[in-house]
């Protein structure tokens, strides 16, 4: 998620999820790996989300939708260093 987000940054997320919206940060299950994403598209079953480093993420360009049930968080807080 760069470059929102800097390596070793901590970010504060919450389970329990709030209606979603695009452009929500969000915490994804992906092939067993939890990333960081931001939705760009929201559907009744599913969601599309992409890397803020387009040029280097890999994300529902590559990997298509999801379901929503794949969200497990929402980012509530982060600090810039």
């Amino acid at each position: 998620m760069l470059p929102t987000f800097k390596d070793g940054q901590i970010v504060l997320c919450h389970r329990l999820l709030r209606q979603l919206k695009v452009g929500d940060i969000v915490v994804i299950k992906h092939q067993g790996i939890e990333k960081i994403k931001r939705l760009s598209k929201i559907n009744q079953h599913s969601v599309e989300v992409l890397g803020d480093n387009l040029n280097e993420s890999t994300d529902s360009r590559v990997f298509g939708t999801l379901l929503k049930s794949k969200v497990i968080a929402t980012v509530i807080h982060f600090r810039r260093r």
